[in-house]
């Protein structure tokens, strides 16, 4: 069976054009995150590294701060990776679109999506 990967315009519906790429930034995602775009984000307190959010853990990464934009695929997992991420707006997301850890509850990624309305990333329910 065929699973088709995740496309920018899946999630991302709009986003501040001027001055170009406001709304990114350069990012690095931690050796071993396997992450596609649309990926929710939490950071490593400790080292300032991107991870999948996580609102079981205790290093940073329960706060999501951003999203996926360029896609992550490790060739070698023990090297951290270079990425871009969404990390402020104003942007607008469909939530349908974003991915998220198995672990990841209904309530968690309300939480998730107060965090990252915070930062002017606004959800909307369809393009």
């Amino acid at each position: 069976m065929f699973t088709e990967q995740n496309y920018l315009s899946d999630w991302l519906k709009g986003e501040l054009e001027s001055p170009k790429d406001f709304c990114r930034e350069a990012i690095t995602v931690l050796a071993g995150e396997e992450l596609r775009t649309g990926a929710v984000l939490g950071t490593i307190t400790a080292t300032g590294k991107y991870v999948a959010y996580d609102p079981d853990a205790t290093d940073g990464s329960q706060t999501a701060v951003g999203i996926l934009i360029t896609r992550s695929v490790p060739g070698d997992t023990s090297v951290d990776e270079e990425a871009v991420a969404l990390v402020r707006g104003p942007a607008v997301i469909i939530e349908a679109g974003l991915t998220w850890l198995a672990s990841v509850e209904a309530g968690d990624k309300t939480t998730a999506l107060a965090a990252l309305a915070v930062l002017g990333i606004r959800t909307r329910e369809s393009a």
